[in-house]
This record gives structure tokens, sequence and C-alpha cells, in this order.
């Protein structure tokens, strides 16, 4: 665009210089027509050039604004769930929350799932908290240690998932199914480790029960742990 405003204006600027000679030429009717077409046209392709500028300098502000937004956006998402530290199972929740309401809407049952997930496993660590108080097991405490890393595992599971809500397009279908089988996989991952904490759990109920007696033993306790993290560390 610019260079025809160029060209414009330096051909007003020599119809201008030769007007003698034009005049003479085509007479003085024709140069002023052709003199005033041509600033017709030169202040069409400036007021042209200024719309085109605005409508590229406002793309360029809101490419910018979408791209200061993710960039936001992703420095969320890293302080919610950072890599290498200690993941909160109360952000995590949320973090599912405002996906399942918001732009995965569609998969609201599947993430659902995983938010009832990890209630289940609040659930037996206030039964496990409960259980040691209630008895004064206190020397059992390193088992509440057990069910705070087998949270971890499932909240860095989630946290996959979360990643990848974050980088997928729901609008995309092949997407949207590749999400829905990667929570039905965390789910399941998940789901095992509940499994056994729950077991694990009951175990300590009835190890508990057994205070006293002759044959009691913690060889099935320590199993349970060891069967737990092993698994844990497996994944």
């Amino acid at each position: 665009m610019s260079v025809f405003l160029v060209i414009v204006g330096i051909g007003i600027l020599m119809l201008v210089l030769s007007k003698d000679s034009v005049v003479i030429s085509i007479g003085i009717r024709s140069y002023r027509g052709l003199y005033q077409g041509g600033l017709i046209a030169e202040v069409a392709l400036v007021i042209l050039f200024l719309i085109l500028s605005l409508r590229d300098a406002r793309k360029k502000n809101a490419a910018k604004k979408e791209e200061r937004e993710q960039s936001a956006d992703r420095q969320k998402l890293e302080a919610d769930l950072p890599v290498n530290g200690r993941l909160t199972d109360v952000k995590v929740r949320e973090l599912l929350k405002e996906n399942a309401s918001g732009k995965w809407r569609a998969l609201q049952d599947a993430i659902g799932g995983l938010a009832a997930q990890m209630c289940q496993m609040d659930s037996y660590q206030e039964r496990l908290a409960n259980l040691l108080t209630s008895n004064q097991a206190s020397t059992l405490g390193d088992t509440e240690e057990v069910l705070d890393q087998v949270e971890q595992y499932i909240c860095r599971n989630i946290r996959k998932v979360l990643n990848y809500m974050t980088v997928y397009d729901p609008a995309s279908q092949e997407d949207a199914a590749a999400l829905e089988k990667l929570i039905e996989e965390c789910r399941d991952a998940n789901q095992e480790q509940l499994t056994q904490t729950k077991e694990f759990v009951f175990a300590l109920t009835e190890f508990l029960n057994r205070q006293g007696d002759s044959s009691q033993d913690t060889y099935s306790l320590e199993l349970y742990k060891k069967l737990i993290l092993d698994s844990i560390k497996e994944d």
C-alpha cells in the first residue's frame, strides 16, 4: 500500500513540475482533471492505508493480549502444579472444577470422577487419623505418611491430565477423545491405589483389634505398606 502512495505522490509532483508542457499538450481542463484525480486517488490511498494500519495494529494488540493471557495462565498453572514441589489437593480439585465448568464442560462427568477419587482419598485419611487417635496409637503415625504419599501419587496423576487440558483444544474431536482416554487411564490407576489404601486401613484396624493377643505381629501391616509404596515408585 505504501508503494502505491509513493507512486501516486510522485505522479502528482511530476504533473505539477511539468504543468506548462502538460497544459500545452492536453489543455488546461484536462490538466485540472488529471491533477484533481491524482489528489483524490492520493487521499483515498491515505485513508485506506490508515484503515489497514489501524486494523493491523488492533490485530497485533489482540495477539499480544492473548499471548499475555496465555502466559499468565501458564504461570498460574506452574504455580498451582509445581513440577518438583508438593501438590495441594485442594488446589488440584479447584482446577478440576474450573475445567469441568469451563472449557472442558463436555467431559464434566469424567472429570468429576477424578474429583470424587480425591474426596475418597480424603475420607480414608480422615478415618485413619480418627482410628489412630481413638486407639491412642501414636506409634503408628508413620501409617499416615503412607496415605499422604498415595494422595500425592493421585495428585501427580491428575496433574498430568490438567496439563493436557491446557494444551488440548476442546473444539477438536480428536483432542477431546484423547483427553477422555487420558482421564480414564488416570482414573483406573488412581482406583488401584485407592483399593490398596482401603485394604491397608482395614489391615491396620485388624492389627489394632489384636492388641494384646499373643499371635499379634506386624508382618501383614508392613507387607501392605511395602506393596503400596513399591507400586507408587514403579509408576
